[in-house]
Order: C-alpha cells, then sequence, then structure tokens
C-alpha cells in the first residue's frame, strides 16, 4: 500500500469526519483482503479521481457516505460509471472492470 495515493477529498482543506471514515474503510478493506483487493481500491480511485476532474463533487460526496454505510462498493462504482459514462470515455472503459468483480464475488460466494 505504499505506493498507493487514495484519494479522499476533492480539494484542500480540513478532513471531515467522513473523510477519515471513507480513509479508514479503505484502508481496513485492503488490510483485511487478498492482494487482489489492493487492485479493485486502484481502480475504484481511479473513478473517483474522475468523479472530480468531470466536477461532480456532489456525487464524489456521495459514493463516500453510501460505500461508509455499508453499500457494496462495486454496485455504488457502476452506479456513478453508468450515470457519467458519457461524461467520461474513461467510466465506459472501467464499466465492464467493474462488472468483472461483481461476477467474481456472485463465483467466491458460491466456493
Amino acid at each position: 500500500m505504499n505506493n498507493f495515493n487514495l484519494t479522499i477529498k476533492s480539494g484542500s482543506g480540513k478532513f471531515s469526519k467522513l473523510d477519515k471514515l471513507y480513509r479508514d474503510f479503505a484502508i481496513n478493506s485492503i488490510n483485511n483482503s487478498e492482494e487482489e483487493y489492493l487492485d479493485r481500491w486502484e481502480v475504484y480511485n481511479v473513478i473517483m479521481n474522475e468523479l472530480i476532474k468531470i466536477g461532480e463533487y456532489t456525487y464524489f460526496e456521495e459514493v463516500k457516505y453510501r460505500i461508509t454505510d455499508g453499500e457494496n462498493t462495486n454496485l455504488v462504482m457502476l452506479e456513478m460509471v453508468n450515470k457519467f459514462f458519457i461524461n467520461s470515455h474513461l467510466f465506459f472503459v472501467l464499466k465492464s472492470i467493474i462488472e468483472t468483480f461483481i461476477e467474481d464475488d456472485c463465483v467466491n460466494r458460491f466456493m
């Protein structure tokens, strides 16, 4: 995790409680999971950075709320990708990756 730079805020300033919860959730998810989970968080982080890049700050914050509230990270990210793929060609590419994560989770649940 040393080389991974997690985007927690869309700008500068003090960390809010939500920012800290999101950071802690991501770090715990990465540290308490298999190595492949870091790859997932790198994809999630790209999506979060892209939300900032296209100016969707409200949705950036919404993702943090929803994930820290216990929603399935893949489903939240897929919803954002589907909502804004017209605004970002990168989201069009990432959609299939998130769908693969969802399929992998379904298969792993039965193994």
